[in-house]
């Protein structure tokens, strides 16, 4: 069984938060960002209401991803750009 896709569009997310993503095996896609490719991205360490993440600035909005770490989620293959 395959890991889920997160899919944001600039569009429609700003500040997104999710609070279930397992590097590795999901995957966030990015539509209609400014980010075309991994090295667009802007990812910080950041611990909000929710608990200790990661941000994932894509320049026309961002995500918070729970309970993960840069060093974790800097990785090409957690992404997908469209």
């Amino acid at each position: 069984m395959g890991g889920d896709t997160f899919v944001f569009d600039a569009s429609t997310a700003w500040r997104e938060r999710v609070l279930d993503f397992e590097t590795g095996t999901d995957l966030i896609r990015l539509t209609g960002t400014n980010a075309s490719r991994f090295a667009d991205l802007e990812i910080t360490q950041a611990t909000l209401d929710e608990g200790t993440g990661v941000i994932v600035n894509f320049g026309n909005g961002s995500l918070f991803l729970l309970d993960t770490t840069v060093d974790a989620i800097n990785n090409t293959g957690n992404f997908e750009f469209a």
